[in-house]
């Protein structure tokens, strides 16, 4: 295996992926993120220093090139894009990256929509080419910062949850529109 970046496109992306993944919302839609999930962590903004090759996308449409819709192949990438377990997916970009190697198709990384917010991609780049040099570092946000906390409010919101500071906090309903 190679080693390897993962990125996202956005905060929100990020969190969701990382932080809020295994989130249960309550009977009215409200969430409560334990300290416990986001404590020692930080979202850092990172700008590459060397133009980004090739990136390979691997989700729907975009892999059509290498695989029919609704083929097995095309379902195997599903299954592989959506791995709970990130052993399993770490294996299964492998495989992806393989795949593609046998093919001669060269890439600096993989990019997919999100598992846990669709509207943020997700990508693994790969060490060679990038380094751990090649990355300006911009803002650092500590996760358990008023900054930090909004953010984590913000990508709950995002994706239609309510959030509420304590566990035992009942949110208000949400007011439906007019229809």
């Amino acid at each position: 295996t190679r080693a390897a970046f993962y990125l996202a496109d956005s905060a929100i992306a990020a969190l969701w992926e990382v932080v809020l993944r295994g989130v249960r919302p309550n009977s009215r839609g409200g969430v409560y993120v334990s300290p416990a999930d986001y404590t020692g962590r930080s979202i850092v903004t990172l700008k590459p220093r060397v133009d980004i090759p090739l990136l390979m996308r691997v989700d729907r449409p975009r892999r059509y090139r290498l695989v029919d819709a609704d083929s097995p192949g095309d379902t195997a990438w599903d299954m592989c894009l959506n791995l709970a377990v990130h052993d399993l997916s770490h294996g299964a970009a492998h495989a992806v990256d393989r795949f593609l190697a046998e093919r001669g198709i060269q890439h600096a990384g993989l990019g997919w929509k999100s598992k846990q917010y669709p509207d943020g991609t997700v990508y693994l780049l790969y060490a060679p080419p990038f380094a751990e040099g090649q990355w300006e570092v911009g803002e650092i946000i500590d996760l358990t910062s008023p900054q930090g906390i909004s953010l984590i409010r913000q990508a709950v919101e995002a994706a239609g949850y309510i959030w509420i500071s304590t566990p035992d906090e009942v949110p208000v309903e949400p007011e439906l529109p007019d229809s």
